[in-house]
């Protein structure tokens, strides 16, 4: 990679891997990609998936308040690669479900345990941050989710960003549900609304732009 090379990471936090969270990453991804063909491949994109890293919860011991801000757990499980993956991004996008109004387990340890990071001088400060967010129901809770990835990226010294779609049509986070507006319509998963897909796709072309 060649050190004027920008990478944006899609976490995928949802526990499963083909669901609803990652069909709208991945159109994120393919405008991403699909943008960056045009563009001699200077901003890239990589895809992971958070179950695939066994994370440990915080025990709130709080040795990461002191030098050299180091977690005990790190020893034992796998934060260290997705530390990694999180600092050698430019802009960081993390697709999260609703599971009872809120980000998934996997995710909110990876939220607690990030906590390193910070003490350690913001070391994921002005990188470039957006949500996108899925639930079952409608209104089944995404504002929450997306705010909850919002304010850790706040604390965290990131620099939020939404999509720049139709000012009025459009909402400024991706978001779907799998519940269509008749009560007992529901669409699969990997077939998000064109709305869906239209706002993950903005998504991608407002982070491109600022990188």
């Amino acid at each position: 990679m060649s050190n004027d090379q920008k990478t944006v990471l899609l976490l995928n936090s949802s526990p499963r891997k083909n669901g609803l969270t990652n069909a709208l990453l991945t159109a994120c991804q393919e405008k991403l990609d699909a943008l960056n063909s045009n563009e001699e491949k200077k901003i890239v994109s990589k895809s992971i998936q958070l179950s695939d890293f066994n994370i440990q919860h915080c025990t709130g011991c709080d040795a990461c308040l002191k030098k050299p801000f180091a977690c005990p757990l790190s020893e034992k499980d796998d934060m260290p690669k997705l530390e990694k993956e999180l600092l050698s991004a430019s802009a960081i996008i993390v697709g999260a479900p609703s599971y009872f109004a809120n980000v998934p387990a996997i995710m909110k340890d990876v939220i607690d345990r990030s906590r390193p990071m910070k003490m350690a001088k913001y070391k994921l400060k002005d990188k470039i941050f957006s949500a996108i967010t899925a639930s079952g129901l409608q209104n089944g809770g995404s504002n929450f989710v997306a705010d909850t990835l919002i304010h850790w990226a706040i604390i965290q010294g990131m620099i939020v960003v939404g999509a720049l779609g139709h000012p009025v049509l459009m909402n400024n986070l991706p978001s779907e549900s799998l519940q269509k507006l008749e009560l007992t319509s529901f669409r699969k998963p990997s077939e998000p609304s064109d709305l869906a897909k239209g706002l993950s796709e903005s998504l991608a072309k407002r982070v491109f732009g600022l990188l």
